[in-house]
This record gives structure tokens, C-alpha cells and sequence, in this order.
């Protein structure tokens, strides 16, 4: 490997930038964690040599990050364009992987830009910060049709022992936030569909207190790929829900950035008017992630809803944001800054949250188009009327 000997000092010092922030407000759990840290970014800080431009030290310092695995504490965007298949996405069932389109399978993937799948996704997964398994995967499986250039995605599929070649066009991405909605299954059961906690606190009290007041007795929470947003949104709506206060968990934040003493905190929902008197069912999936998560394992702890659907997965950190300076480069830092516990003593980064009913769509049920985790939260809901 070539070795360039004038070490660009910008990115030495933005290395240590990054190193300086972490080490002043990052939970370390123990000092042994601490020092390994230390350890790790002075060797890291010894490959610079071979850094030769902005895009190579993005990804250098993305790696370091992915390396920590911790899920909120990583570097956000990117310094290129990202281009993708508008409404295609990639799913992972029975150890395949399969292509998607608005919710109908087109077939297996063999080969994508002829690169196997698994390549693609392994690479992926090298820059993704997340500390468990299904995370990692389902962050990976976004970049399979991805490319830094608009050009065509040239996928090789199998379909029914037939094996055929799709030429699906790139487009720039443009990430836009799904909508929340509502709709009445029975005149005694309603479905919500949060895909993020953000700017709906207020929005799901008036929608429950419509329904609550027309006589519906049941409500379905849809949280499937709500990566978080904001708890406080979740905490509004939360708060019609508890006649008292209730704890719904504890985290562990660094007391000062002196020494590595951690204080406890405990997050409390407080009550609000009206009480909301209905019962709660949550579906789930691995895509449930960070304040989404804080909900669903506040909301099951106390037994005051149903899970169903898979375990979340597994990332909480209540992230500080900063922007490091290195020559034309700016990186946003994000840091995580909490060790969260559940009120049974469990963590969720590196865990996530387990249903209390674990289903999961197979490849028969995608084919057919058949939700079976909504058609198994119905079934309960119907028992609860």
C-alpha cells in the first residue's frame, strides 16, 4: 500500500477533535473501556499516512465510529450523492435476499452492478455505527442498489427457476418523512401508523380523543420502521395514558467531563387529562429504533400494552450533535451521551426490546401480500373489546 508521508495535519487534528469530545462525554461504563479507547484511536491515529484525500478520511473516520458500536455515536450524512431505485427496497427473509417493489416481491437477487449481494451488504455494514446484528442489516440493505453516480442498477434475478437481468434507473435521493394516518378496522378498533416521533405529540391526542369519544375501545399503534425522532412527542401522547406517574426508565450520564463518574436519571411520564382509559396494542419490527424504543419498552414494562412483531432494534443514546471543522471537510459528529436502562434493569442498545408475541412475515406471506403481524394484532384486539 502506498504510503503518503505528508500526513495532512487537518485531518490529525480533526481526529483528535473527535477523539477530545468523545472522551469527555461518552457513558464509559468502566475505565478499562475508557483506556481502550484511548488504545484504539492512537493506533487509528498511525493510518493516517495512508489517507490521501477528504472522501478517504470520511470514510477512515466512519469505520473508526462503526468500529465503537455504539449505535448514536457515529458521523451523520455523507460528503458524496447518494443515488437509488425510487420505490424499490431490498428485504431479507429465509437467508436470501429479495427485490421490492411498493410492497411486492419481483424476485431473489443473484447479483447487483455483478457484485454478489452479500458483498455489497458486508461493505455497507463496515461504516454503520449499531451494536446489534439486525441493525447492521437492515441499515446495510439500503446501500445494495445504492451507487455514488445516476446511472442504472443492472440486477440479476430469479424468479421461479427463471433467471433474468432488470435495468432499474438511479435517481438522487431525497429522504422524506412518512406520514402519520389513521383508519377504523371495527367501529370498536382503530389503527394509527407513527413512522416517527416528530411534530405529532399533539396530533395523536386529538386523533385518540375523536375516536375515544365515538366509541372506540381499541387502539392499534403501528410503529413498524419508526427509527425515533423526538420523545417528548411520544411523552405527549403517553401522558393520556397513565393515571399516575410512572417510571419509565433510568440512564446513566457522565456527572462531568473531568472523570468518568456516572449520575443516574430517571424518566418519569407525568399524567395528564383526560385519562384515556383504552387499551394499547404496539406492532413492532427491527427497524424500531432509539426514542421509538424508549416508548415501546416504557409502554410494556408497565403493562400497558401488547407488543407484537419482532424485537426492536436495539439503539438508544440521546446524541449530542457537533461540527468538526477538518480543511474543506465539515463532519457532524453526533455522540452518544446515555447508558439507558429499562425499569427491569435491561439495556436497550445491543438488545432492543422483545414483543410479547414474536411474528414475522415469511417469503409466502410478502408473495401474497398478506400483513400477518396487523392481521395477528386485529385477532387480539377483537379478545380485548
Amino acid at each position: 500500500m502506498k504510503v503518503y508521508s505528508k500526513i495532512n495535519q487537518s485531518y490529525k487534528l480533526c481526529l483528535f477533535s473527535i477523539y477530545k469530545i468523545i472522551k469527555e462525554i461518552f457513558p464509559f461504563k468502566n475505565k478499562k473501556v475508557f483506556l481502550d479507547l484511548k488504545k484504539y484511536f492512537k493506533e487509528r491515529d498511525n493510518n493516517l499516512k495512508y489517507i490521501k484525500n477528504n472522501k478517504d478520511f470520511f470514510v477512515f473516520v466512519k469505520k473508526i465510529l462503526a468500529d465503537l458500536k455504539n449505535s448514536h455515536t457515529k458521523l451523520g450524512g455523507y460528503p458524496w450523492k447518494i443515488f437509488k431505485p425510487i420505490n424499490y427496497d431490498i428485504v431479507w427473509i429465509e437467508n436470501k435476499f429479495y427485490l421490492r417493489k411498493i410492497n411486492k416481491i419481483i424476485g431473489e437477487i443473484l447479483l447487483v452492478d455483478n457484485k454478489i449481494p452479500e458483498a455489497i451488504l458486508k461493505e455497507a455494514r463496515g461504516m454503520i455505527s449499531g451494536s446489534t446484528d439486525q441493525y447492521l442489516k437492515n441499515q446495510g440493505l439500503k446501500f445494495i442498489l445504492a451507487d455514488k453516480k445516476q446511472n442504472m442498477a443492472e440486477v440479476k434475478i430469479k424468479l421461479d427457476d427463471k433467471i433474468y437481468t432488470k435495468n432499474i434507473k438511479r435517481e438522487l435521493v431525497n429522504y422524506k418523512e412518512k406520514h402519520f394516518y389513521t383508519k377504523k378496522i371495527t367501529n370498536n378498533i382503530v389503527y394509527f401508523k407513527v413512522p416517527v416521533w416528530r411534530n405529532i405529540g399533539q396530533v395523536l391526542e386529538q386523533k385518540l380523543a375523536f375516536f375515544f369519544k365515538n366509541g372506540v375501545r381499541v387502539l392499534i399503534i403501528d410503529l413498524r420502521g419508526n427509527m425515533g425522532g423526538n420523545s417528548a412527542e411520544s411523552d405527549i401522547f403517553t401522558s393520556h395514558l397513565f393515571r399516575k406517574k410512572v417510571l419509565f426508565g433510568t440512564a446513566e450520564i457522565r456527572s462531568s467531563n473531568k472523570n468518568l463518574k456516572l449520575k443516574k436519571h430517571y424518566y418519569f411520564i407525568n399524567p395528564s387529562e383526560p385519562y384515556w382509559n383504552i387499551p394499547i396494542i404496539l406492532i413492532v419490527d427491527s427497524e424500531c429504533f432509539s426514542s421509538s424504543e424508549l416508548f415501546i419498552a416504557g409502554m410494556k414494562d408497565n403493562k400497558r400494552a401488547l407488543v407484537i412483531g419482532e424485537t426492536t432494534g436495539g439503539g438508544t443514546g440521546n446524541p449530542r450533535k457537533f461540527a468538526i471543522p477538518c480543511g474543506k471537510l465539515s463532519l457532524e459528529l453526533f455522540v452518544s451521551t446515555w447508558n439507558y436502562q429499562r425499569i427491569n434493569g435491561q439495556s436497550i442498545e445491543g438488545r432492543g426490546v422483545e414483543p410479547n408475541i414474536f411474528i414475522s412475515p415469511i417469503l409466502d406471506d410478502l408473495l401474497k401480500g398478506k400483513d400477518v403481524v396487523l392481521e395477528r394484532a386485529v385477532l387480539e384486539a377483537k379478545k380485548l373489546i
